[in-house]
């Protein structure tokens, strides 16, 4: 996971969203790096996603940092500034301090966000959990595995995706060679 591109998709999430919760912010984020592979090859936030119930799939890791901090583990003070975690009987709440710096972001993926924020601003997390839950594929994946983006990718996306990322590996290196 690359902590940045999490904390500021976070942040966009934030201010466009009614009502994040853990439960939102982590199907808001699978749809985005779901949508994200199927159009660049690449995912977002480069987690890996673990199917737990009830939750269905959460990128892993952003939980685990979450659980982490609820559990009052020190962490690095520029994601403790950003990202705050309390626990409240079974649930967690979080809560994000700052604004989103959507210069991590590609033009395709700050499309794919606000599209998505759009889509669901009014939406409560369970209600986009249960459209998440209901995928064919995501009934498919066993308890507690790991799994990577690429599995929701019909064969036609992955030979796309596939492409795309050839496409955008190339013009990286045009322009880290520039």
């Amino acid at each position: 996971m690359i902590i940045e591109r999490f904390l500021n998709a976070a942040l966009y999430f934030k201010e466009n969203t009614e009502n994040l919760d853990t439960i939102k912010l982590y199907k808001l984020l699978f749809l985005a790096d779901r949508e994200c592979i199927k159009k660049t090859g690449h995912t977002i936030t480069e987690s890996v996603y673990w199917k737990i119930m009830p939750w269905g799939p959460v990128p892993k890791e952003v939980k685990s940092l979450v659980d982490r901090i609820a559990c009052g583990d020190k962490i690095s003070s520029n994601i403790s500034d950003i990202l705050k975690v309390e626990k409240q009987g079974k649930n967690t709440h979080v809560e994000f301090n700052g604004n989103s710096d959507l210069s991590y972001f590609t033009k395709n993926e700050i499309e794919i966000i606000s599209k998505l924020a759009k889509k669901y601003k009014y939406s409560s997390g369970k209600k986009i959990a249960h459209g998440v839950h209901n995928m064919k594929i995501i009934k498919e994946i066993e308890w507690e595995k790991d799994f990577y983006m690429d599995i929701f990718l019909s064969s036609e996306d992955k030979k796309l995706s596939q492409k795309n990322r050839k496409i955008a590996d190339r013009f990286r290196m045009a322009l880290s060679d520039g």
